[in-house]
């Protein structure tokens, strides 16, 4: 089926709204959303419904959000505003999260989008009643893999708390272990480049910091690059399986263990730590890097810089417990039956989320 493909400009008034500085930020009142989905509260709001957002600033540009009613939409997002009445919005939403950004991207130091670039966007305008179903059926579909997601989110706090029970709270060590740098424990500290995404479903995967996520890789929206982009960086940066990944750019210190075996490529927001085993297990480092305690050191170094980014040298500092191999395998076996649990959700949701983009693709060629 052939739908008639127009300008985003079209059927909306993209808009960058004035940004509130952190400082102002407070405890309640209308939510704001900023890059990367609601980052706190003020008393004023830009708008009264729902609204698709895009980020369009730093490594999560591209990125596609709604607002709640009576929320304000700082700067780092772009608002679309005055959406014409034969567009849906969960509709709009879901087909920009499916064709993805790269297009309207410029800036290599600083990715960005700009009204004038959201220009080279198309979106498709089928009858409003197709539009509407397409989106129920994509909200539902939706909503399956968010339970999948809580569900890996209870896991995790289980292994949280089994860490507490084994090692102690690591912000109260009081020399029960040794402290050391991350530096003093790993074979290398690095990040990826500047790479231009390919638009397509295949080729190496090009991680970005919405693709890290506590205890697993989401491939939900991934971009690719071609092979020869992959083997130009390949030799610096290209994680292997056990090594470690976390997002220093957007949202910053979700921390996972690469647990898959196939090549990858990454951007600069997220960096690389392979763990120097003879002293210290990946897997113990990466749920120590977990920990809340860690979490808040990874922000609190990322936020003493210009901008909120997590650099290579911030994470060499960060201060490490080292307790003996022997315990560290300890915990490592006893937290592993937790991980057959979670391995099955990661598995499940795997599933869920091909067969999303199998849905998406079907929806947007107008096959439901």
């Amino acid at each position: 089926m052939t739908w008639p493909m127009v300008s985003i400009h079209d059927v909306c008034r993209p808009k960058q709204w004035p940004t509130i500085a952190s400082s102002k930020l407070m405890d309640s009142g209308f939510p704001v959303y900023g890059a990367n989905g609601k980052i706190g509260f003020y008393d004023k709001y830009t708008h009264e419904i729902p609204t698709v957002l895009i980020t369009c600033r730093g490594a999560t540009c591209g990125t596609i959000n709604i607002c709640e009613p009576f929320s304000y939409v700082n700067g780092n997002a772009m608002a679309l505003d005055e959406l014409d009445a034969g567009v849906d919005l969960a509709f709009l939403a879901h087909y920009l999260k499916k064709a993805g950004l790269s297009n309207a991207i410029s800036g290599s130091a600083q990715p960005q989008i700009t009204r004038e670039g959201l220009r080279a966007i198309q979106v498709p305008v089928p009858p409003l009643a197709d539009q509407l179903r397409i989106a129920a059926i994509l909200n539902k579909a939706d909503a399956l893999r968010s339970k999948r997601r809580e569900a890996l989110n209870l896991t995790d706090g289980i292994v949280h708390a089994e860490f507490i029970d084994a090692f102690g709270n690591p912000a109260r060590n009081l020399g029960r272990w040794t402290e050391v740098t991350l530096e003093d424990v790993v074979e290398k500290v690095t990040d990826g480049e500047h790479l231009t995404p390919k638009r397509a479903m295949a080729g190496i995967k090009l991680l970005s910091a919405r693709n890290v996520r506590d205890g697993y890789l989401d491939f939900s929206q991934v971009d690719y690059v071609d092979d020869t982009e992959y083997e130009r960086i390949s030799k610096r940066c290209n994680p292997e399986y056990g090594d470690i990944l976390i997002s220093c750019s957007g949202t910053i210190g979700r921390v996972t263990s690469v647990e898959v075996r196939e090549p990858l490529s990454l951007v600069r927001s997220v960096a690389l730590v392979k763990p120097n085993n003879s002293i210290i297990r990946g897997k113990f480092l990466e749920l120590y890097l977990r920990t809340p305690h860690m979490k808040r050191n990874m922000l609190k170094s990322a936020n003493a810089s210009s901008q909120a980014n997590l650099f290579q040298g911030q994470i060499r500092a960060l201060p490490v417990l080292l307790p003996d191999l022997t315990l560290q395998d300890s915990f490592i076996r006893k937290s592993e039956v937790v991980a057959r649990v979670k391995v099955a959700q990661q598995r499940s949701l795997a599933e869920f989320d091909s067969s999303f983009a199998a849905l998406q693709h079907r929806a947007f060629r107008g096959e439901l």
